[in-house]
């Protein structure tokens, strides 16, 4: 050994003994200071009963004297300590030790600033803002290799110190936090919380940083600031400056000053010694496990070249192999004595081996100091395969004697993959570019990745070039057929390649070249790599002639709808005329009848009769609103398995002995908005029908109930034509029957009004059913076979709401006054008269109007007398919702019956304001106008108090 080096390592053990001495001497330290800290907080506790004016300074100055000696280490360990956050933080307390020092002085009682009231509560506030403060901003040095500039720190320090004092002692601008008589001010509280927050979100990060501190230094520093947050806990709740809560915070404080200056000490002091003791001991640890590496490289390389998974070699200038590995050997089928008496060139394939050598010896020229390529080589059986060459040149140590070492990967497989994914590749774009349809692909950008010939040629471009990497959506896809822009959020291809949503658009317009336009179908597919989207392919076809093709044939079938809708309504109104004139025959029949020789008898049978004719003319009209979809009754969520049931012992009542009904639907079924009424009349009106295509003979009908998706709906022989589904799910209600069946011709009119197949002018069955179904929202698809049977199935929207119960309540009987006066509004004069008999009949006065403006004048004249008013709904001047309106500014407490021939749930879905009590549905009874009455004057009844004549 050297001198030198037996000096180094005297000194050596010298810093080793040296670190062990402090490391003896600061635990001797450590303890001293326990029992030490044990005797401050006692002799606190016993000054606190004395004087709290003494308690409160000797805490003050045990904390300032630990807050300088936190700053005098950390300032002397400086070029030791490792953790920039604790010397930050050291250095930190300088400035609050000397903020507090003042609060100390400035404290009530102590004579040092007279004439600052209260000034010591604002010093605490400054010197806590800036320890919270200095614990955060701490941590900006401890994720970085920058350690902090402790000159900076001092000088940045001092001057926000200056800035805090002068704005007390000088400017006098800094809010107050103390007010005598009154307490802690707003500020001074609101202060203390946010304090608290700051120092909670210190806590917060420490924890989440805690692998970067000692064990002991990280619980040191989280109770510090868990001990100063409930310090200021404790400083908002007191009340003056010598109660309990006062107290008991500077005790806390002492306690997270200690904490503090143990974390300082123990990483600016102990750390140090211990890590240089260490470092000693790994550096000698490092160097015999060096030289032990040494001796075993030489063994190691010869096991890496042996058994090295790709093929080694060492070749000389002269091209000969010198050593090979068995991987090489493996893959060139030689034995090892064998290649070496080959050359590198014997091996290599013909057609590689002129540029093989060129770049050979560029590497033995020093043009280069690497050479690598995939080529192909022979081997011993004559089968060709690919390999990854990488060739060094190196120059032996020992004899300065060049080699070359080779290193060859097999890529055989990957070479014959390549291959066929090329092949695959090929036949893809032969036949990407031999179909018809327009093709092109989009990444997640929208940007085009491809196109075949046929997009050029559909769209007007002469090159692939022209419209790789554009945006299609700006390219294709810019405007509506409005000529309207088209945003790109709500364009379907959009949606296929940024939220993989498969779409199918059918009619479009898309954009050429050359600013054309064309209505096309298209399909945009999303595609996907490693579960996440790439992109899409939009494939579209030009639809200009299909839907030229498709026009002339909807103008075909619109004209043949027409004639047959002019034939129907030729027999509608034939019908129409006859099922009226049979009853007016009636009527004008039994008045005939009618004498005043007649005996009494009689005249009420003439006049029965003729009241029963016109109540049937009348339901011939309820059953042409229905046919045209203009009644449903209330819509309520309904479970329609439910009706079925409830329906069909009437339904088997109804049906002859030789004709039997099974009813097959599950207990709890579909929910769909109905009314009860109108699902009694579409089963009644189907089931009817089934069994008079029986005839005599008799035979089965089956009531099936089901759901289905919207797409299953069947097209064919659907009504109302031209129905588009408006819901995703339906539910179905089939109606099936063993009967003469309906020829083909006929399918198409089944649902004329008054249409048989036996003679014209029948009936409003199926016309009634269909008008049903279309005012539910559902459609109806017929099926039928001659001799076989027909199936009718009704498909109403499936909804997501509760099914509807009705309440079992009974309805009392109303007990109002028949007196007064009624107001009754009509444009027709007769039945104005009739309806104001009907009215005095009841035992009221009656007021007419001809309309709704004269309705208005004859209420501001008699408007005391008035206690409801009638008003038709269609009148010139001024309809009955006008009417209403302008009646109920006058009286807003008025009641209205509105009373029209039109059916009540199409008049009462208007969003008018005012609303009637009642409605009175034309034509319209006795009893039904005294209901309506009743209904209508139920709330008049309540408001006002008279004298009992006669009841309802």
């Amino acid at each position: 050994m050297s001198d030198t080096q037996a000096l180094e390592t005297d000194d050596n053990l010298h810093q080793v003994t040296a670190a062990e001495e402090a490391k003896g001497i600061f635990i001797l330290v450590n303890r001293w200071t326990a029992g030490f800290g044990l005797a401050v907080v006692i002799s606190l506790f016993l000054s606190s009963r004395y004087s709290y004016l003494l308690f409160h300074t000797m805490a003050e100055l045990f904390s300032v004297v630990v807050a300088f000696s936190i700053f005098i280490i950390a300032w002397n360990a400086r070029r030791y300590i490792q953790n920039g956050y604790l010397l930050f933080v050291g250095i930190a307390y300088l400035a609050i030790g000397f903020l507090d020092l003042l609060h100390t002085l400035g404290y009530s009682g102590m004579p040092v600033f007279p004439g600052y009231n209260f000034v010591a509560n604002q010093l605490w506030i400054a010197a806590r803002f800036l320890e919270s403060l200095a614990l955060l901003l701490g941590f900006a040095y401890l994720s970085s290799d920058r350690r902090p500039n402790p000159a900076f720190l001092i000088g940045a320090f001092a001057f926000v110190t200056g800035l805090v004092i002068a704005s007390i002692f000088v400017w006098r601008i800094f809010p107050a936090c103390f007010v005598a008589g009154q307490g802690q001010t707003r500020f001074k509280i609101l202060s203390e919380y946010v304090i608290i927050a700051i120092l909670l979100v210190d806590a917060g990060l420490l924890v989440l940083n805690r692998a970067k501190f000692q064990r002991g230094i990280y619980q040191a520093l989280l109770g510090a600031t868990l001990l100063a947050v409930l310090t200021e806990v404790a400083f908002t709740m007191y009340v003056n400056n010598f109660d309990l809560s006062n107290m008991v915070g500077h005790f806390l404080k002492v306690f997270s000053f200690y904490l503090i200056y143990v974390a300082i000490v123990k990483n600016g002091v102990e750390q140090p010694y211990e890590m240089v003791f260490r470092e000693l001991a790994e550096a000698n640890k490092r160097l015999s496990a060096e030289v032990e590496a040494h001796r075993a490289t030489q063994g190691r390389f010869r096991r890496t070249f042996e058994e090295a998974p790709i093929g080694a070699a060492i070749v000389g200038l002269d091209k000969r192999f010198q050593r090979v590995n068995p991987a090489l050997c493996s893959f060139l089928g030689y034995s090892a004595d064998e290649l070496l008496h080959l050359t590198f060139s014997d091996v290599t394939h013909p057609e590689d081996l002129p540029f093989d050598l060129v770049k050979v010896n560029e590497l033995e020229m020093g043009a280069t100091d690497r050479y690598e390529v995939e080529k192909r080589y022979i081997r011993k059986d004559g089968c060709i395969v690919w390999g990854h060459l990488s060739l060094k040149m190196l120059t032996d140590e020992g004899s300065d004697e060049q080699y070359m070492l080779p290193m060859i990967v097999d890529i055989t497989e990957r070479k014959l993959i390549e291959a066929a994914a090329r092949e695959k590749t090929e036949m893809i774009q032969l036949l990407l570019h031999s179909t018809s349809e327009a093709i092109y692909g989009v990444d997640h950008d929208g940007l085009c990745t491809f196109c075949n010939q046929a997009f050029l040629k559909l769209f007007g471009y002469d090159r692939q070039d022209q419209v790789l990497g554009r945006n299609m959506h700006e390219v294709i896809h810019h405007t509506r057929a409005d000529g309207g822009s088209y945003p790109v959020e709500d364009c379907p291809i959009y949606e296929a390649y940024l939220v993989g949503r498969e779409t199918h658009i059918q009619d479009e317009v898309l954009w050429r070249a050359d600013g054309s336009s064309f209505h096309a179908e298209y399909w945009s597919h999303p595609l996907y790599r490693n579960g996440s989207i790439e992109g899409a392919v939009v494939t579209c076809v030009d639809i200009t002639e299909r839907r030229r093709i498709e026009s002339e044939k909807a103008e075909l079938e619109y004209q043949g709808h027409q004639l047959r809708k002019a034939e129907s309504l030729a027999i509608m109104a034939g019908s129409v005329a006859h099922h009226f004139n049979n009853k007016l025959q009636s009527v004008v029949t039994a008045l005939e009848m009618l004498d005043p020789a007649s005996k009494p008898e009689d005249t009420a049978k003439y006049l029965t009769r003729a009241r029963l004719a016109a109540i049937r003319a009348a339901e011939v009209s309820q059953s042409m609103l229905i046919y045209l979809g203009q009644t449903t009754g209330e819509l309520e969520p309904r479970l329609l398995a439910m009706l079925c049931h409830d329906s069909l012992p009437f339904l088997q009542s109804s049906l002859p002995s030789h004709v039997t009904l099974d009813l097959e639907c599950p207990s709890h079924g579909p929910v769909v908005r109905a009314s009860e009424e109108s699902i009694n009349q579409i089963l009644t009106a189907l089931v009817s029908n089934a069994w008079e295509a029986m005839g005599v003979s008799g035979g089965h009908i089956r009531l099936r109930l089901t759901t289905c998706p919207a797409e299953a709906i069947p097209q064919l022989h659907r009504f109302p034509i031209g129905w588009q589904a408006q819901s995703t799910s339906y539910a179905c209600l089939e109606v099936a029957d063993t009967g003469c069946g309906i020829p083909e011709a006929d399918l198409e009119k089944v649902f004329d009004p008054f249409f048989s197949t036996k003679f014209a002018g029948r009936g409003l069955g199926l016309p009634m059913v269909m008008g049903l179904v279309q005012a539910h929202g559902g459609v109806i698809v017929v099926e039928s076979k001659l001799r076989q049977g027909s199936v009718f199935r009704v498909f109403l929207p499936v909804s997501a709401e509760t099914p509807f119960h009705h309440a079992g309540t009974e309805i009392q009987p109303q007990q109002l006054q028949c007196e007064g006066m009624i107001l009754l509004a009509d444009d027709d004069l007769a039945l104005l008269e009739a309806a104001g008999e009907l009215i005095e009949h009841l035992g009221f006065t009656v007021l007419t109007a001809k309309d709704g403006v004269d309705a208005v004048e004859q209420f501001r004249k008699h408007k005391d007398d008035i206690r409801c008013v009638i008003t038709d709904l269609t009148m010139p001047r001024m309809d009955g919702w006008e009417t209403l309106s302008a009646l109920r500014r006058l009286e807003p407490n008025l009641p209205v019956i509105l009373s029209s021939g039109y059916d009540k749930a199409q008049v009462m879905a208007t969003s008018h304001v005012e609303r009637p009590q009642a409605f009175l549905g034309k034509p319209y009874l006795l009893k039904q106008l005294q209901a309506a009455l009743v209904q209508a004057l139920r709330v008049e009844a309540k408001q006002h108090a008279r004298p009992e004549k006669g009841h309802f």
